[in-house]
């Protein structure tokens, strides 16, 4: 009796393995959610727009938006100097999402308009506040068909995981 309990208790644990790989799996292979939005001059941005290209995402709420500025500035400058003869088969995006009217960061973008800072998409309404995570800047690397392939929420960024991330781009330029 107590070695059948056993024998299904690991078959148990099998299926939870099995469930638990598959779960990722498909997790891994999603399409990103489809949105449109405006960066903070106005220029507007879509799903649609990135299709064909490898994209590297960048996005965080609104109150993290000193460490995604960090992470985004070192990503943005390493690969740009890195890939600097293939930047135009890559999109490079970052995203503020927030839900709620934030007048101190309307303040800051239309102040920042005329210092031609990199572009940020801003997801007022919250479309991509799933793709963030509270404390984080989540990095997002799409396929050329807008799937996921890659998600990681990181605080900081060293140059040897910009090296991975530009070796992950160039092998999806080649499929």
């Amino acid at each position: 009796m107590a070695f059948e309990l056993s024998i299904q208790k690991g078959k148990s644990q099998i299926l939870k393995s099995i469930l638990f790989f598959i779960f990722i799996a498909f997790d891994v292979l999603i399409a990103f959610p489809v949105f449109e939005l405006n960066d903070q001059y106005g220029i507007s941005f879509s799903t649609n727009k990135i299709k064909g290209k490898p994209t590297l995402m960048l996005g965080c709420q609104v109150t993290d938006i000193e460490i995604c500025r960090k992470v985004g500035r070192k990503i943005y400058w390493k690969l740009q100097n890195i890939l600097w003869n293939k930047i135009d088969k890559f999109h490079f995006i970052s995203f503020v999402s927030w839900k709620s009217e934030n007048y101190l960061v309307e303040k800051y973008l239309k102040e920042a308009q005329n210092r031609k800072y990199e572009s940020i998409l801003l997801d007022k309404e919250g479309v991509l506040i799933m793709e963030t995570k509270e404390g984080f800047a989540c990095l997002h690397m799409l396929d050329q068909n807008s799937k996921s392939i890659q998600k990681k929420c990181i605080q900081s960024i060293d140059d040897q995981e910009i090296i991975r991330i530009q070796s992950d781009l160039i092998s999806l330029t080649s499929e």
